[in-house]
């Protein structure tokens, strides 16, 4: 009321504003694809190609630093934009939702390994299975807490659905508020995301490189409210063991959206991938 104005037509006009300048925003973005930076990319990389097939060692070398300064620069542009997005829209600061500024990073510790020593197939084999296995009852999870987040109406009623500390009411505002319904097409504050399952030549080739899998089975939750997000943050944290963290709004640079990015045990000692994110909208998997 304070911001907006006193009377509800002061307060439509205001919301109706907002809606009027992230409809263009988005519009802004959606066109912003840079094909020049494409195409000098494409033209400075087939060059270089040309010259390596040449053996020109000499001219190879400068048209690799040329695109690699080229490319450089386009990051740290890119970098800039999002965080001009982000800080206009205000979720690039962590210590506007206390839960976000208090979520350290967590170094992930090792997935499962197979009870036996068997070979990389074999291993590869054991991890997509026991990801098979898990995967109706991780969905179930945490569809249910979308549920439960877009089936409330105040945050008190999350709160005292999960036993989340409400001290002083600090979790106490409507969930269904016209101001952060961005996407007309539906009336859910909380959507789940679920990544399809990795193929087994991709997954044999990442732990040839020696990695280990975190993210076999994987969820992004979508929100449009942030404050929500930070109240999803205190029931993931209460539900499940977290055994990796990136705090991604803690980042000096920022090279995507800003979320966090989770590793949940949630049974037996099974890492999922779960990241919860406001902006933007992820793409279908």
């Amino acid at each position: 009321m304070k911001v907006c104005g006193d009377t509800e037509s002061d307060i439509q006009a205001a919301v109706d504003e907002k809606k009027s300048t992230m409809g263009e925003n988005k519009s802004a973005m959606a066109i912003i694809v840079y094909y020049i930076a494409r195409e000098k990319a494409a033209m400075l990389q087939t060059k270089m190609f040309g010259e390596l097939e040449a053996a020109d060692i000499d001219a190879t070398q400068a048209t690799f630093n040329n695109l690699k300064a080229f490319c450089g620069d386009q990051a740290k542009r890119l970098g800039d934009l999002i965080a001009v997005v982000m800080n206009k829209y205000k979720t690039t600061d962590p210590r506007r939702y206390e839960p976000f500024e208090q979520a350290k990073d967590i170094k992930v510790k090792d997935q499962v390994q197979p009870p036996f020593a068997p070979s990389l197939e074999e291993q590869v084999k054991f991890q997509l299975a026991k990801a098979t296995w898990h995967e109706d009852e991780f969905q179930s999870a945490m569809n249910e807490i979308a549920a439960v987040l877009n089936g409330a109406n105040p945050c008190e009623e999350i709160c005292e659905h999960y036993d989340i500390d409400n001290t002083g009411s600090k979790w106490s505002k409507e969930l269904h508020a016209e101001v952060f319904n961005l996407d007309l097409s539906t009336t859910e504050v909380a959507m789940t995301k679920f990544g399809p399952p990795k193929g087994f030549p991709r997954a044999l080739e990442k732990m040839e490189q020696g990695k280990s899998f975190h993210d076999l089975n994987r969820v992004t939750f979508e929100f449009e409210d942030p404050p929500l997000m930070a109240l999803c943050f205190e029931v993931l944290h209460k539900k499940c063991n977290i055994h990796g963290l990136k705090n991604k709004y803690l980042q000096e640079t920022f090279k995507e959206p800003s979320n966090l990015h989770m590793n949940l045990d949630t049974r037996d000692g099974w890492l999922c991938e779960v990241s919860p994110n406001t902006f933007p909208r992820h793409p279908p998997y």
